[in-house]
């Protein structure tokens, strides 16, 4: 941020004086934010912009944001806590910090207003270019990093079921989303993006973890009857969990005749469950399941599919993400995962 600042001014040939005098400030302020001892506020750096005639983004990244809106997709009320800022379509969302997959330093602390859903930063650093991706598939992560090697541009992950990253692409808070076999409801709200594009990640098993060997031989989704059983499952809304809701349903079991289950928001959560002896099995992905320790039941295949909203990610990011999933080095990485068929992989549907 510095050195542009720094390089522009002395282009349009102004000491740090002039352009002190031409923005209101002091010379000393001006020497501070170049030599990066503090950052201009919004208004401040607004306005050197437009004395030297070019724009915020150019000469310090992303404006400050000066008020966001909470972008949580949980049942979560807002509260001051570590967010990380992104802009989508001139709007800044705030992102609690914990909540990211991988741990990134914090863009600042969000302090809710009154109506909770909206607030103002504290300690504020200027959040780089941002793309946010939501899904439980641990491939998008892959992706993300794919795209940093071309890209200097951050990649936010958060682990989210299909039914809220969907929701949460279609509200404007994701560039893009991870589906796993989207039903008929989700792929009507595709309809109501108006420029989606549905590209394939890769299709994968999914089946039970259960302890190495399958000691409780376990070989079908009506075995976890079983009243002794203790199972971990995903969260409502999980394609997951909804493909588990509809096969009980067709073997005319009650929710309630399963009393020993509880709910983890993470295929590696409810395969470390496994390992960790708190579950006798649990629905998850092979992956999943093979990197905690697990054996693994298959039991279907879907299909996982990744929502772009075009309008919100330019060309070129589009068009590097579209060469990424369609590369022979991107399918090798997902094929080392283990538990990844790659055959359809960069389909553009």
């Amino acid at each position: 941020m510095a050195q542009r600042l720094h390089d522009v001014r002395r282009a349009l040939g102004l000491t740090q004086q002039q352009l002190a005098t031409q923005v209101g400030v002091s010379r000393q302020l001006i020497s501070a934010i170049e030599a990066g001892r503090t950052q201009p506020s919004l208004d401040l750096a607004l306005s050197i912009a437009a004395t030297l005639h070019t724009s915020v983004e150019t000469l310090f990244g992303n404006p400050l944001p000066s008020n966001v809106s909470w972008a949580t997709q949980v049942d979560a009320t807002p509260r001051e806590m570590p967010v990380l800022c992104a802009q989508i379509d001139g709007h800044w969302w705030a992102y609690p910090a914990i909540e990211s997959v991988h741990q990134e330093w914090a863009d600042g602390l969000f302090v809710p207003k009154q109506n909770l859903q909206q607030g103002n930063l504290k300690w504020t650093e200027t959040p780089p270019t941002t793309l946010v991706a939501a899904g439980c598939d641990p491939a998008l992560g892959l992706l993300g990093k794919a795209f940093q090697r071309h890209f200097q541009v951050r990649w936010l992950f958060f682990n989210r079921g299909s039914e809220q990253a969907l929701r949460a692409l279609h509200t404007g808070q994701l560039h893009l989303a991870a589906v796993h076999d989207a039903d008929a409801e989700e792929l009507a709200v595709s309809s109501t993006i108006p420029a989606v594009t549905r590209i394939v990640l890769a299709h994968w098993p999914m089946g039970l973890a259960v302890a190495p060997g399958n000691p409780l031989y376990l070989r079908d989704i009506e075995a976890l009857a079983r009243p002794d059983l203790r199972i971990a499952i995903r969260e409502p809304g999980s394609t997951a969990r909804r493909w588990f809701d509809q096969q009980w349903a067709l073997l005319s079991i009650d929710h309630n005749d399963q009393p020993r289950r509880f709910v983890v928001t993470s295929h590696r959560a409810v395969a470390e469950a496994v390992a960790a002896g708190l579950a006798d099995a649990g629905l998850t992905t092979e992956a999943a399941a093979r990197q905690a320790g697990c054996a693994f039941v298959p039991l279907v295949w879907q299909r996982c599919e990744v929502w772009i909203d075009r309008q919100k990610v330019n060309a070129d990011h589009l068009s590097a993400i579209v060469d990424i999933l369609q590369g022979t080095l991107f399918r090798h990485q997902l094929i080392a995962l283990s538990g990844y068929d790659t055959v359809h992989t960069g389909e553009v549907l």
